[in-house]
């Protein structure tokens, strides 16, 4: 284990009193994205100083346009990636986002149906798929927008990482229109692997029992951030995991 010495680089002040679920730091804007009543709320402002009060949410994603997500990935010529379409097995607790979909910011929708979406996401992997279901799914691009990495814990805790072109991605969904793209269209590009046990499994160092997000180098290390919500300052150990891509899928 590697202890990190961090520095403040933002303090936020969010237009509702809720964590924020995804940051983006571009070098014009910073990006906030929050839940807040089941709905998916994303801020941005000027990123030119230290103390940010974020404007009222100018995206708003209500009803299966919604879902908890940890997404808002940028996907090249203004677009970006969010988690939409909350999981309908779910009856009680968090509903994840079951599907990936592509918007520009400052718009808002209530429906999924409304977005070209990636769908189908539970074969996004190399295990066998059938007769499981995805608990929820999260995406993140590499630096050079080569990659776009599709992440997903299935029911049984698996996690399971496909990565594709991203080109190919946002080729496909511009050609698709609304209509959703099933994720196996690029299973002939795809590169994958999964961990048994990955949520509440592992141990010391890389026990994870949150996942708060993922993230992607060029190098396709994946990274995993955990914090289990807690209000004990004592049981606050918030860490990194990082899982080398290549290792795993040879």
């Amino acid at each position: 284990m590697i202890e990190a010495q961090v520095q403040l680089l933002h303090t936020l002040k969010m237009p509702y009193a809720r964590v924020v679920q995804k940051g983006n730091i571009g070098e014009t804007y910073v990006y906030a994205l929050q839940m807040y009543k089941n709905q998916t709320l994303v801020s941005r402002i000027r990123n030119d100083q230290e103390y940010l009060s974020f404007p009222s949410p100018q995206t708003w994603l209500t009803g299966t346009a919604s879902g908890h997500t940890q997404t808002w990935e940028y996907a090249t010529k203004n677009n970006w990636f969010v988690g939409v379409k909350p999981n309908e097995r779910v009856t009680e607790g968090i509903k994840w986002s079951t599907q990936i979909a592509r918007m520009k910011f400052g718009e808002s929708y209530d429906k999924n149906t409304q977005l070209p979406r990636l769908s189908q996401l539970v074969e996004a992997t190399d295990a066998n798929w059938h007769g499981q279901h995805l608990l929820r799914v999260e995406a993140a691009a590499t630096p050079n927008y080569d990659k776009l990495l599709i992440a997903g814990i299935w029911n049984n805790y698996s996690g399971h990482f496909a990565l594709y072109n991203l080109d190919s991605i946002n080729s496909k969904l511009n050609s698709y229109g609304t209509t959703p793209v099933p994720i196996n269209v690029f299973d002939k590009g795809k590169n994958a692997f999964h961990i048994d046990n990955f949520f509440n499994g592992g141990s010391g160092d890389t026990y994870i029992d949150s996942v708060q997000g993922f993230d992607i180098d060029n190098n396709w290390n994946i990274y995993v951030t955990c914090q289990k919500s807690t209000t004990i300052e004592s049981d606050i150990h918030p860490k990194i995991v990082k899982i080398p891509f290549k290792w795993y899928s040879r």
